[in-house]
């Protein structure tokens, strides 16, 4: 069966894509293909089986008009790729234009299967144009790949789909690809104190992440104990992103926190995740969190709150703590516990590490992926 793995947001995803599709091409029942967005950077120190084609040139530069025109030539090259190689299966994961994609899925459909797996639910902007058009995308598919029960849920609510869900776990690269830097180092290429207990926000800022709770809670808890230290890394999302970023200046303190805001590049994530002790989600929105996963892979403990699955991730009372959406008090005695604690961190991390290597593990995944693929082997 000759798969075709699509990526075209290689550039951020591209590690973890190379990854998963590697598990599966170790079935001699799969013949796998990624298709990745020629900005992606391949790793130079992994020796791949499976085939690497780039495309989606000039996809993501220049204004709107010349990104859309550059996305839609290269679905057209995409499909003379899939057509070309008799391609049985294409595995689908983002839309940038899904108003035009939708005819192209259903082109596709004509000639070959197509599994989609649905990152997020409800699209960032929530726009009900898009949402009609992601039904339709969706409608059009032969299978979709849910990563947690309230995702599926959420979805069956939203759209009119009908086609067959599975629910997959995320997961992310392998755990050994996460190099854990010494924690030491780590500190101090932030300049950040050696005893400090570094509390970590990373990923995107908007409102529904509730950077603005977690800071306030930092400084109350800085209050009782200054070994408290706030780490936090992001870009600011488009939307209200002006305002949005005032507020969040106005309450930062230069003594304890460090914050970049902004891209940051793959290579640098394992600086921010080997200096930080425990990892916070204080998230008022979210049905899954990529972010927590990826710090299941460095073993940290996570403050999390009572939203979406995060307790999927976040076990109450072992690998971390839950607390209420947007109560500033119960993240600020969270990370008091954390920092004075030092047992509970502990054991915390343990089983942060156990979940990393077991539930949420990319062969974990990779089997699950591979049993919907049998499912319309020819």
């Amino acid at each position: 069966m000759k798969v075709l793995f699509v990526d075209q947001f290689g550039k951020t995803t591209g590690r973890d894509t190379l990854a998963l599709a590697e598990l599966i091409n170790k079935n001699p029942d799969i013949d796998m293909e990624v298709y990745l967005s020629d900005t992606t950077e391949i790793p130079s120190d992994r020796n791949y089986t499976l085939k690497i084609t780039k495309g989606f040139h000039g996809a993501y530069e220049g204004n709107f008009l010349n990104k859309a025109r550059n996305y839609i030539k290269s679905l057209v090259e995409l499909k003379k790729h899939i057509d070309r190689n008799n391609i049985d299966l294409v595995h689908l994961q983002w839309f940038s234009l899904p108003w035009i994609e939708w005819i192209y899925v259903g082109l596709l459909k004509k000639k070959h299967k197509v599994v989609v797996t649905v990152h997020d639910v409800i699209p960032f902007d929530n726009r009900p144009l898009e949402i009609q058009a992601l039904d339709k995308i969706y409608s059009k598919a032969d299978a979709l790949l849910i990563h947690t029960k309230s995702s599926k849920e959420l979805f069956e609510k939203v759209y009119k789909a009908k086609t067959p869900i599975s629910i997959i776990t995320q997961g992310f690269c392998l755990k050994s690809d996460y190099t854990r830097l010494d924690k030491e180092e780590a500190k101090k290429h932030f300049g950040i104190p050696s005893d400090a207990v570094v509390f970590l926000y990373y990923g995107t800022i908007r409102p529904s992440k509730g950077l603005d709770i977690l800071i306030k809670a930092i400084h109350r808890a800085h209050e009782k104990c200054e070994k408290v230290y706030l780490l936090a890394a992001g870009a600011f999302h488009k939307v209200n992103e002006n305002e949005y970023r005032q507020l969040v200046l106005e309450q930062l303190r230069d003594d304890f926190s460090c914050v970049k805001f902004g891209f940051v590049p793959q290579e640098e994530e394992q600086w921010y995740f080997s200096a930080a002790d425990v990892l916070c989600l204080p998230y008022l929105e979210v049905t899954q969190s990529g972010v927590a996963q990826l710090g299941l892979m460095y073993d940290l403990p996570i403050i999390a709150t009572d939203v979406g699955e995060m307790s999927d991730v976040c076990r109450d009372g072992e690998n971390g703590i839950i607390t209420e959406k947007g109560n500033v008090n119960e993240l600020r005695d969270a990370v008091l516990k954390m920092v004075m604690n030092e047992l509970y961190r502990n054991n915390a991390i343990e089983k942060s590490r156990e979940l990393g290597k077991t539930e949420f593990s990319l062969e974990k995944k990779a089997e699950r992926v591979f049993n919907v693929y049998k499912c319309y082997d020819r």
